[in-house]
């Protein structure tokens, strides 16, 4: 499979050459199963998927956990309709990043396996356990690891976006549900009305938090939809990976108007958010008017309009991040995500929210957490990992403005001492997702004199 003392920039291109289909994690396991295999490295692994490695080659120095997600999913632009990702994805260099063709590539998490997998690979003495966790999109694998299997007290995480920095806190989650009823209405190729297929797509920003106001393709979409006469929905649906600001909404719609007026319609809407989101593209294709289920779906579309997103709070007390992330018609659910560092502005946020579903007649509340981390206070391992960092810009410690795992391990384990290492990733989860090369190479120097500092304190 591979050869001794491979470099991170290998095992990049390595992994990046393998299966990533949605739910499928079998190829990638087999992968770490092979590499623990070929190197006399004991395992572990579970029922939901997740691996971990040991590596014991420095005494009785206490070991260190390492923890990546490994089922990084990937998306496609809308040109690559025929793409699979069971070749994987067409990693490139360009200058100095790395890119995908037609698709991003999870390169925060990409770039987390290949800096641990070159650890485990190397000659440099070391007592780790590297934690692979599967379903990272829910955090099944993070929620679900047995921690008999982990003896550490220390862990670093692979996470975030910002080159030369270090994570000593994030942020907690939630997701609040809301349900509402439409009436359902079916249509027999009714000759008045035109059917239409709508798409609003194309932005790069999509992590949520980037912008106090937080450009979203549901939210556009649901204002475009409303300023279209006679208009009633087929089908509405977006869905994003957590944390994530939906770049595609996609809606099915039966109008009375003419074409002329929907197209005129259509380029003023375009036109007028064009110049806020350079990105931004719109699709409108007629379709065949066959047999049609229409939905009532005003109310939802306004309350879509009228969800608050992005940044809602920041100031002395904490931050709220609020992301509008799926909507499904035919289930007549809308979920929105909250990322939060103040129980009492959460809650604040929460009753905002039960006061508009109630505006509405609709139905809301929080059917899922996940709690923050934080470090220890006078924390060994922050102390270490800043003291050994040697990279040309100066190192930053700074909060984490999502979830992450950490939080999960922190919980399970007491007393944690738990830290989290960003790569520079520029537009991440959106087909513009670009890995900066250094930053790898700077982190793998980072890593190495850590641990070589471990070895000599031992």
């Amino acid at each position: 499979m591979t050869n001794k003392n491979l470099s991170a920039q290998d095992f990049i291109k390595i992994i990046s050459k393998i299966e990533r289909e949605p739910e499928n994690f079998d190829k990638m396991q087999k992968f770490l199963v092979d590499f623990a295999l070929e190197r006399s490295l004991s395992f572990k692994l579970d029922e939901f998927k997740n691996v971990v490695i040991y590596k014991n080659t420095c005494g009785s120095a206490l070991p260190v956990a390492l923890q990546t997600q490994a089922d990084f999913l990937s998306v496609k632009t809308n040109k690559a309709k025929n793409f699979s990702f069971k070749n994987g994805v067409s990693l490139f260099k360009k200058g100095a990043y790395f890119l995908a063709r037609k698709t991003n590539f999870g390169a925060s998490s990409l770039a987390g396996m290949a800096l641990i997998l070159e650890l485990l690979d190397s000659d440099i003495p070391v007592n780790v356990e590297a934690i692979f966790t599967a379903n990272g999109d829910t955090m099944l694998g993070a929620k679900n690891l047995d921690i008999k299997n982990i003896s550490s007290k220390q862990m670093i995480c692979f996470d975030g976006f910002f080159d030369a920095t270090l994570s000593s806190s994030s942020l907690n989650f939630a997701e609040y549900c809301v349900k509402f009823q439409s009436e359902k209405e079916f249509v027999f190729n009714s000759p008045e009305l035109k059917t239409f297929h709508l798409s609003v797509f194309g932005l790069t920003n999509g992590l949520i938090g980037a912008d106090f106001d937080a450009t979203n393709t549901a939210k556009l979409l649901a204002e475009l939809i409303l300023k279209i006469e006679n208009s009633r929905i087929n089908n509405f649906t977006t869905k994003s990976q957590n944390e994530v600001v939906p770049n595609r909404t996609d809606c099915v719609f039966t109008t009375t108007l003419n074409d002329f007026s929907l197209k005129k319609i259509i380029r003023h809407f375009y036109l007028l958010n064009k110049k806020m989101n350079k990105n931004l593209q719109i699709k409108c294709s007629r379709q065949i008017n066959q047999t049609l289920v229409l939905y009532s779906f005003l109310d939802a579309l306004s309350f879509i309009n009228e969800v608050e997103q992005g940044i809602v709070t920041d100031d002395e007390r904490g931050i709220i991040l609020q992301n509008l992330s799926e909507v499904d018609s035919e289930n007549g659910t809308i979920s929105v995500q909250i990322l939060f560092s103040d129980e009492k502005l959460f809650k604040t946020q929460i009753k905002y929210l039960d006061d508009l579903c109630k505006k509405y007649g609709f139905s809301g509340a929080v059917v899922e957490s996940r709690p923050r981390f934080k470090s220890l206070e006078n924390s060994t391992l922050i102390k270490d990992l800043e003291e050994s960092y040697v990279g040309i810009i100066p190192l930053k410690k700074v909060s984490l403005l999502s979830c992450s795992p950490a939080g999960v391990f922190q919980d399970k384990i007491k007393n944690l001492d738990i830290a989290t290492i960003n790569l520079c990733v520029e537009n991440p989860f959106s087909t513009d997702e670009k890995l900066l090369f250094s930053s790898v190479k700077n982190t793998s120097l980072w890593l190495k004199n850590f641990f070589e500092g471990k070895t000599q304190s031992k």
